[in-house]
């Protein structure tokens, strides 16, 4: 199957550029989106627009008579014409070598092999870039199985049954529609020699159709067996602005195709595939056929010479009727035009292809060979007869290895003594435990139940236990109360104050009667408390500012405990608080399948999961999730996750942004180098082989410096540090990428080569890292002196930042607040802005409708944003927040460990000095 290349053109103009949405599918599975530009070009419209002029005026036998001839007989000659064809051609080619278009092919060959087929599709309602000649990029010489299409964007979220068009079945019903007959060029005979074509296709049933009267047409179209194909030869043209067309069908009728829209409609419904118009000025045609989800149209998108119509339809039926794919069938018939280009200027520009992206290019039946078949059935015959005496010959040797034991049975004279049976002992009557419905998976689930930090990672005092023991037996306000005590002497831990809210919310569902909305946040509590942690705090502090109204309010009720909560935690969706359902997950690929069925369970009314916390659990969770539950992960960068198609949100940036922000810097610092030094460069990468995040942040960066392969690799999960650093100190990098795992030996052994690498002799050492880097054990001096900085998704050093100060209230000073934890704030954030949208009332039986709203909800919010920590949140189609890399402020940044005199360390924001 062909890979499909979309370039969904967003945004933009000629004048200022246009936005560019990347996406390479295979098999349905979205591979590695991107945002990429078009440089702006403002003199290329007016060099189309006076290449169409001329062109429109030359002295050709068109297949449209309805443009009238100059009153002077003064016509643009085909020199004429070929030059303002040259000129643009010209522009175009500049345009297509301007850097953003390289970096964009770059990537295109970075995924793709150039032996492979592909479909590349320009999605765009700017009527000139669908007319440029966009077969002159040399995207398509390096891909000689690659051809394009064009698609509008409207409509095609929303793909109707019949845009997944299933496979052309013999015989292949064609309608030929020949329209008008009064012929331009009376050396030929359109009807005859338009109409030959379709005799002798193998496999096709075909109707001609001349000058068929409106009602005829609608009839014929709407006929109860389908048509797969239909094509029209003779006149048409575009009206409305390219928003719809005519056809000449008859000397005296020429409706347009919001005219014929019915008729049309009804042939698609039934089963058409595709429509070729034969003639002239299509786009209209086209971009009507697009709304009524047709799944492929081939159209001239300029006025066209009967002749260069004639012979792209007999090329191309005779191509595509043989086996060859469509869309190469429709590349190669183009190219054979430039065979009359002598006589016809620009002839292999006219015809295109408008698709529906959702649906499949159409394949030519072809009879089975008989032979084939025929041996297939011998072959068959003979694997069944085999399988007869396989099976025959196993009971064979079963009855002789019984046949002993048989005998001896019957004649009662075995040898064998059979035991007594064993006296059954006296058995004491007790109650017995049932442990049918007792789920394993239980002990990593919790609302307040119980805690999910083991005893050897942190102290938990007595008012926090008597506090789970109170929520354990439903009595919320002694909850409230133990859990606000233990908070005020310990105010960082975020799990105590996700259990205060759901008490609180526990409490009010009690007295009040108000319902609760639940969510669940997955994090690796036993394996890594401090990036969990930084996790919930995120979480809890937006749970907070939702059921209390505010940050002060929640730490209004820790000081005055249980007596104050009703009346200050109020607020909700709709009345109805947040409760947050904390799962350890352990960051255990293995285990997550299982968390992830109970999560998704109805009975525990879950409306959305936070998480999971690295890439590798991600990945293994989407399986079971699989678009049943809205997930938003504020941590899992993998670009690897878009391979596995849309399941999952994003609040984090993925590793195409971090690899961008560390090229960025690497290129930076590389400026200050000498020629000799810039010709010596080597790049050394330390990773955790195997690894997804660390995996993908090495492909990314590898990439966008365009390296064949890093100068040395090594892995911080298997190789001692002693060992590579010798290695580094051999090679002498020029630069030295570090990405750790989730696990703390990678980190560990990353620390010690950033420790040592500062005292090897290398002034020009740029030492750089991804954003597992960002710990509290990075924190050091001897980082500081390394020069080490680190691409993350979010970072900001503003402490009267609202976000901030909201946090640094809740958590105290002591407690630095990181990428983590403005992530996971954003996911919740989102949540709660997409809930809001819906009517959401308390309903079991509605859990899988609000589930689906939700995901919709985020996808297309009300306002087109969620305000997060310091930026919006805005989600493309497939769930990537959108970087914009114009105003990067807080969002994708890069950072750098700082110092004090007191040996006090913190990371701070790194900016790259402004280019002149």
């Amino acid at each position: 199957m062909a890979k499909v290349v979309k370039l969904n053109i967003i945004n933009g103009d000629f004048a200022q550029g246009f936005t560019v949405q990347v996406e390479i599918r295979q098999k349905g599975r979205l591979i590695d989106p991107k945002i990429a530009n078009l440089p702006p070009a403002p003199d290329i419209p007016e060099l189309y627009h006076n290449f169409q002029e001329i062109y429109n005026n030359l002295d050709q036998p068109f297949l449209n008579f309805q443009i009238p001839p100059d009153q002077n007989n003064e016509f643009p000659t085909i020199a004429e014409c070929r030059e303002a064809a040259r000129r643009l051609e010209m522009r175009l080619e500049e345009w297509f070598d301007h850097p953003s278009m390289k970096t964009l092919r770059i990537y295109i060959e970075q995924h793709l092999r150039r032996t492979e087929p592909i479909q590349v599709i320009f999605q765009t309602d700017n009527e000139i870039l669908k007319k440029l000649p966009w077969h002159l990029w040399d995207l398509f010489e390096i891909f000689p199985k690659a051809w394009f299409s064009l698609s509008t964007t409207f409509n095609i979220h929303q793909p109707n049954i019949h845009t997944h068009s299933k496979p052309l079945k013999r015989p292949v019903r064609i309608l030929a529609i020949l329209g008008s007959d009064q012929n331009t060029d009376p050396n030929t005979n359109n009807f005859e020699r338009d109409g030959n074509l379709f005799n002798n296709l193998p496999g096709a049933r075909v109707k001609k159709l001349p000058t068929p009267t409106r009602q005829e047409l609608c009839q014929e179209l709407q006929n109860e067996y389908s048509w797969d194909i239909v094509c029209f030869s003779g006149h048409s043209w575009s009206i409305n602005t390219n928003n719809d067309g005519q056809l000449q069908i008859n000397p005296s009728d020429s409706p347009s195709m919001r005219e014929l829209r019915n008729a049309f409609r009804g042939a698609i419904r039934n089963g058409l595939k595709l429509v070729i118009f034969s003639s002239c000025d299509g786009s209209g045609l086209a971009n009507k056929l697009m709304q009524f989800q047709i799944p492929q149209v081939i159209i001239m998108r300029e006025l066209v010479p009967d002749e260069v119509a004639y012979q792209f339809l007999k090329e191309f039926l005779q191509l595509f009727s043989q086996g060859e794919l469509f869309y190469l069938a429709v590349r190669k018939a183009q190219e054979n035009l430039q065979s009359i280009e002598n006589q016809y200027p620009c002839a292999s520009w006219l015809p295109v292809i408008y698709q529906n992206p959702a649906a499949k290019s159409p394949v030519w039946p072809h009879l089975i060979n008989i032979y084939k078949l025929n041996r297939g059935i011998k072959k068959l015959r003979r694997n069944i007869n085999l399988a007869i005496y396989i099976f025959l010959f196993l009971i064979c040797c079963f009855i002789v290895i019984l046949f002993p034991q048989i005998k001896c049975t019957l004649s009662n004279n075995c040898s064998v003594k059979i035991p007594n049976p064993p006296s059954t002992p006296t058995v004491t009557a007790v109650s017995p435990i049932s442990t049918a419905n007792i789920n394993p998976n239980e002990q990593f689930f919790s609302r307040g139940q119980k805690t999910l930090i083991s005893p050897d990672q942190k102290y938990t005092n007595r008012e926090k236990e008597q506090g789970i023991n109170s929520f354990e037996n439903k009595q919320w306000k002694a909850a409230i109360d133990y859990f606000s005590k233990y908070l005020k002497l310990q105010k960082n831990d975020p799990e105590t104050l996700i259990y205060l809210n759901n008490a609180i919310a526990e409490l009010r569902k009690e007295q009040k009667n108000q319902n609760y909305i639940t969510i669940a946040v997955s994090v690796p509590m036993t394996k890594d408390l401090e990036r969990s942690e930084n996790i919930l705090r995120g979480v809890a502090h937006a749970q907070s500012r939702l059921n209390c109204g505010s940050v002060d309010n929640i730490i209004n009720v820790i000081k005055n405990d249980s007596s104050t909560a009703l009346n200050t935690c109020k607020g909700g969706i709709n009345k109805q608080p947040l409760v947050v359902e904390i799962v350890d997950d352990q960051d255990n690929a293995d285990n997550v399948a299982k968390l992830a069925e109970n999560i998704i369970k109805l009975d525990r009314n879950i409306l959305a999961v936070i998480g999971h916390y690295s890439s590798k659990t991600t990945i293994a969770s989407l399986k079971i999730y699989n678009n049943k539950i809205v997930v938003i992960s504020p941590s899992s960068t993998s670009s690897d996750i878009n391979e596995y198609g849309f399941q999952i949100f994003r609040t984090t940036i993925n590793d195409n942004s971090s690899a961008k922000i560390l090229s960025s810097y690497v290129q930076e610092r590389l400026r200050s180098l000498n020629q000799s030094e810039r010709q010596n460069l080597k790049f050394i990468v330390a990773y955790t082989k195997g690894n997804p995040y660390s995996d993908s942040l090495k492909k990314t960066f590898q990439n966008s410096f365009a390296l064949a392969q890093y100068d040395a690799e090594f892995d911080l999960l298997t190789q001692k540090p002693k060992d590579i650093l010798k290695q580094i100190e051999t090679n002498t990098p020029t630069v030295l990428l570090l990405i750790t795992s989730a696990k703390g030996t990678t980190l560990d052994n990353a620390l010690t080569i950033i420790e040592q690498v500062s005292q090897i002799p290398n002034p020009n050492l740029i030492l750089i890292g991804g954003d597992s880097l960002y710990h509290s054990k990075t924190k050091k001096k001897t980082v500081e002196k390394s020069n080490l900085v680190l691409a993350v998704p979010w970072h900001s050093d503003d402490e009267q930042l609202p976000f901030n100060r909201e946090a640094n209230n809740l958590w105290g000073n002591n407690v630095e607040v990181d990428w983590r934890n403005a992530m996971a704030y954003d996911a919740t954030q989102a949540i709660i802005a997409g809930l809001t949208q819906i009517n959401l009332q308390y309903n079991p039986q509605m859990l899988k409708t609000y589930r689906q709203q939700l995901k919709d909800k985020l996808l297309q919010p009300d306002d087109s944003s969620i305000q997060g920590a310091t930026k919006p949140v805005i989600f493309t189609q497939y769930g990537e927040r959108i970087r914009n890399d114009t105003n990067s402020d807080e969002i994708g940044v890069l950072v750098k460990v700082k110092c004090t005199s007191n040996n006090s360390c913190k990371f701070v924001k790194y900016n790259l000095p402004k280019q002149p």
